[in-house]
């Protein structure tokens, strides 16, 4: 991924992974490259990234040809116009996060450990209030379904992040876009641009 410097992202890339949990699972099986959206779970330094597909994605019969993967998480984006500028001498762009991670994909068949994922993946994404429990699916309904998945494990080797928030704008411009991606409802990106504000540079 290309990072210009005062792109790079402000937080260690395990952190940004932590804090979104949709990703692209890229692989090559041959001449053809397979790729599959999915939800994760990632351990607090980013060495594993476990997730499941369903058994009849033809993907995990190529990660047992070749388990070298990519993982990609899009984070917070959004378009910037040129309008929220102070100057009139701007053009349009895409504010961003992303993580890259390379690794290799382990598959996982045994019912106990698939249970262990989906359990660790609702314990993340569940409401703690809600009625509803994973723990009380009969066994004649769990069963079943764990069979319908298969659970993957991607041993990260390398990771990196970028966060393009606007680091080349003035404290100001940078101010004025987030008041805009506010008021358009894209508080995601904006908190993003808060929370990651550069030092200050000056007016172009």
């Amino acid at each position: 991924m290309y990072i210009p410097s005062r792109f790079a992202s402000s937080p260690p890339w395990p952190q940004l992974l932590a804090r979104h949990a949709f990703g692209l699972l890229v692989t090559s099986g041959g001449e053809d490259f397979a790729a599959t959206h999915l939800p994760y779970i990632a351990a607090t330094d980013g060495s594993l990234v476990t997730l499941h597909m369903a058994r009849a994605n033809p993907h995990w019969q190529a990660i047992e040809r070749e388990p070298r993967c990519r993982f990609i998480v899009q984070g917070s984006h959004g378009y910037v116009s040129p309008n929220w500028y102070e100057t009139a001498a701007a053009v349009p762009t895409w504010n961003y996060e992303a993580v890259h991670l390379e690794g290799t994909a382990e598959l996982e068949f045994d019912e106990a450990e698939l249970w262990k994922i989906v359990a660790a993946m609702t314990a993340r994404f569940e409401d703690p209030a809600a009625t509803w429990s994973l723990e009380r699916l009969p066994a004649e309904f769990r069963v079943p379904r764990l069979r319908s998945i298969v659970g993957v494990r991607i041993r990260v080797e390398r990771g990196e992040a970028k966060q393009k928030l606007s680091q080349d704008r003035s404290s100001g411009e940078r101010e004025r876009v987030i008041a805009e991606l506010r008021a358009r409802g894209n508080t995601d990106l904006a908190q993003a641009m808060e929370a990651a504000r550069p030092a200050d540079r000056p007016e172009r």
